[in-house]
């Protein structure tokens, strides 16, 4: 609402409200609603907050997820929260200009390339926005609040060991990477590499990066099938990529050890019908949940940890079927219920 520019401009207002009562009230009711709207929507005398939200689109399961347990969690906190979801650096670019646009209190960023967010953290932090990074970290330059995420390179550490120790410590594997300019990509195949130190036995002999998709997944797969259908595991560093990898076996008629890396509703559902091996769990409606909770603490001025770590486990079918027989021992609540509805079908 723009205000009188001059002392007579003001006047002329005045005038205006005393010779038209019922024009006056409701400019004085559109003034109201104005306000409103430039100053945020409120939860009784304070002003909501409000959180943008940046990601790859939620047709990737696990982001679905997020949303989902985002959603969720502002629900219950009372917490206006703004999406501006996106594909490739620089769609995500414009996607932090969009949400610095609208207002936002401060903006959490799965980044689509860690290091070209750089140049839009520092764009946030010239407008005083806080920014919250989550999965992936911010390696391009700027100030960041805090990194929710799991231990990326003990999560691939953890799911490569168990891998191979699945084939027996020897023969031929392959990796599938999503791309190591996401952080999270990176440090998932650091921890692959490091155990693979650990196996002598163990010999690499296809690898390639499928942008966390499962088709380009299924033909990097299938290619690396027909070049060597000797390969004994896959290890792809994202649920979808793990679905794309299990087509391709399934076309070739091969049965590799195929491992993922989220724990997404279908994989999990997967590795229940053995179609898939194993799956390091993330527990993603968790992590939506801490996003938006800490987001919100960061814009109220509270203080947070630099780094939250979201706990990591590696599931199969036994371990799916422990937890169907009812036993919750080192499984938390999430993941407890993300397996019974894999179990069911995922309805």
């Amino acid at each position: 609402m723009k205000r009188p520019k001059d002392r007579n401009s003001m006047m002329g207002t005045r005038v205006a409200l005393r010779l038209h009562p019922r024009v006056g009230c409701w400019l004085a009711i559109a003034a109201v609603a104005i306000f409103a709207c430039f100053a945020g929507v409120t939860k009784g005398n304070a002003k909501q907050i409000i959180v943008g939200w940046t990601s790859y689109p939620a047709d990737i399961p696990v982001i679905a997820d997020a949303i989902d347990g985002a959603k969720a969690a502002a629900a219950d906190i009372g917490v206006d929260l703004k999406f501006a979801l996106s594909a490739g650096a620089p769609a995500q670019a414009n996607a932090v200009d969009n949400l610095l646009a609208l207002g936002v209190d401060v903006i959490a960023i799965d980044p689509e390339d860690s290091k070209a967010i750089g140049p839009s953290v520092k764009k946030a932090n010239a407008a005083k926005v806080p920014i919250v990074m989550f999965i992936g970290d911010d390696l391009g330059g700027g100030t960041t609040a805090t990194l929710i995420s799991s231990d990326e390179e003990a999560g691939g550490y953890a799911i490569s060991k168990w891998g191979f120790q699945r084939i027996g410590g020897s023969g031929k594997v392959a990796l599938v990477q999503g791309t190591k300019a996401h952080q999270a990509g990176l440090l998932r195949e650091n921890g692959y590499r490091r155990a693979l130190k650990e196996f002598p036995g163990i010999q690499m002999v296809a690898y390639g990066e499928a942008n966390w998709q499962t088709d380009r997944a299924n033909v990097l797969a299938a290619d690396m099938l027909t070049k060597d259908p000797g390969i004994k595991l896959f290890t792809a560093l994202s649920d979808a990529m793990a679905k794309g990898v299990a087509a391709a076996a399934k076309a070739a008629s091969v049965n590799p050890v195929i491992t993922g890396y989220n724990g997404d509703c279908e994989t999990l559902s997967k590795i229940w019908t053995g179609q898939i091996t194993g799956d390091l769990y993330q527990g993603w409606r968790d992590i939506g949940a801490q996003v938006v909770r800490t987001s919100a603490d960061v814009a109220a001025g509270k203080s947070v940890p630099r780094k939250i770590i979201m706990p990591t486990y590696v599931v199969d079918k036994d371990f799916m079927g422990k937890i169907s027989a009812g036993s919750t021992t080192g499984a938390s609540p999430g993941l407890v219920s993300d397996v019974k509805r894999a179990i069911a079908g995922c309805k």
